[in-house]
């Protein structure tokens, strides 16, 4: 033990200057660690940027058109109503879908010039939707069979009610299906008029976009002419 205070400020000096050494060590073990691990890209591969890019772009398509879904149940309300309330909700979906077609402009437009530009576009949309009939038209010429709905993940027979429930929920689907791949023989006049008008423009806009999606240009607020919100 020390026999003086200048000996006992010493020796916790001198402790103090080994914990501060010991700390320091402890910190460049740390650095070294870090360094001598492989450099890694925080962007990963184009492959993976790209897959991820695509599935973010679909999720903010999915949103767009459930936020434009509920814009127009508050349009169809406005009409039958003068209510202050609903005027501003309706005024405040109308911000938020304008936002989000921003938003999603710039994916889109981006997607399109990687694809050629608004012809090929336009031929690729075409294709889908000839590959969608398609599928319809042998889907439907199939048998259906239901087999899968007896049995569970573990091969084991369902209770008869859930076998009747997944059968029903089964043969749902697949009518709905059917009916999305089945377009009529003629578009609604208003559809044949979008298709015109997308067949006409030879640079890809808001207005080419919102059209794409079958969205109103004046319910969402898009001046065609001027290029602008209103």
């Amino acid at each position: 033990m020390p026999t003086s205070g200048l000996e006992f400020l010493e020796a916790q000096e001198s402790e103090h200057h080994l914990s501060m050494s010991a700390v320091k060590r402890k910190r460049a073990e740390i650095a070294t660690n870090r360094l001598s691990k492989p450099f890694r890209s925080p962007h990963g591969t184009g492959r993976k940027t790209s897959s991820a890019t695509t599935t973010s772009l679909d999720v903010t398509i999915r949103k767009t058109k459930n936020d434009i879904d509920t814009l127009k149940q508050a349009h169809a309300l406005s009409t039958s109503s003068t209510d202050a309330d609903l005027e501003a909700l309706i005024d405040k979906w109308r911000l938020a879908s304008q936002a989000i077609a921003e938003e999603l402009f710039g994916a889109v437009k981006e997607k399109v010039c990687r694809m050629g530009g608004v012809a090929a576009w336009r031929e690729a949309e075409r294709s889908k939707r000839d590959r969608m009939k398609d599928w319809g038209a042998e889907d439907a010429v199939q048998d259906d069979d239901d087999a899968d709905c007896e049995f569970d993940e573990e091969g084991e027979e369902l209770p008869e009610d859930e076998q009747e429930y997944r059968k029903a929920m089964k043969r749902q689907a697949r009518e709905e299906m059917r009916a999305a791949a089945d377009p009529p023989d003629e578009p609604p006049p208003e559809e044949a008029a979008v298709e015109d008008v997308m067949q006409e423009e030879d640079s890809f806009t808001m207005g080419t976009m919102l059209r794409s999606m079958r969205v109103e240009l004046d319910l969402i607020g898009w001046d065609a002419e001027g290029e602008r919100w209103v």
